[in-house]
């Protein structure tokens, strides 16, 4: 090996990531990708304020955090991790929460709800040039029968690396926030709001 390429070699970063179903992988740093922090939707945060106004609450939610990804591929050896490293369905409960919250709609006087990211899986869109990220979650509330919720949100990406993932990650949160305001706008969700 020429020194150059050695040199290379030992000032690369690398980490290892264990993936869905156990299998480990050891890729450059570079190829790491953390999505950013949750950023409210203004939107969704107005239609929450629509809901406090008709005399309701909604309890916090809790995301079951059992088995819950903290990595998905955007392609093969291209990590994404959730904001911090940390679960997408974490990533889930901070923002409906925060909405909830900067709605005036958070009672944390009672139990919480509990919900469950079902399904969260980035594929090619249907159309050359897009990928979709696809969510399926569920909100569990007392005594009420499961409020399932489905969501596909395609986007435009390159089918370059690294641009591609770019596009990916930076679609990740209008797509949870897509996902909310489907849950939001559920009949389910509002007979889960008391007041």
């Amino acid at each position: 090996m020429s020194g150059s390429l050695a040199q290379a070699a030992q000032t690369t970063e690398v980490e290892s990531v264990t993936l869905p179903g156990g299998r480990v992988m050891v890729v450059a740093s570079a190829r790491v990708y953390v999505a950013p922090a949750y950023q409210p939707s203004i939107r969704n945060v107005e239609f929450l304020m629509g809901l406090r106004q008709k005399g309701l609450a909604l309890p916090r939610v809790l995301f079951d955090q059992t088995g819950s990804a903290r990595v998905l591929l955007c392609r093969e050896g291209y990590p994404v991790f959730g904001t911090g490293r940390d679960t997408f369905s974490a990533m889930l409960e901070r923002g409906l929460n925060t909405e909830s919250s900067m709605a005036g709609l958070l009672n944390d006087r009672v139990p919480p709800l509990r919900a469950t990211l079902d399904a969260l899986v980035l594929e090619p869109g249907a159309q050359l040039g897009t990928q979709q990220w696809r969510l399926k979650l569920t909100l569990w509330p007392f005594e009420q029968a499961p409020v399932p919720v489905q969501h596909t949100h395609t986007f435009v990406a390159s089918a370059f690396l690294p641009q591609g993932c770019n596009d990916a990650v930076a679609a990740l949160t209008p797509a949870l926030q897509e996902s909310l305001w489907v849950l939001y706008g559920s009949a389910g969700l509002e007979s889960a709001a008391r007041p």
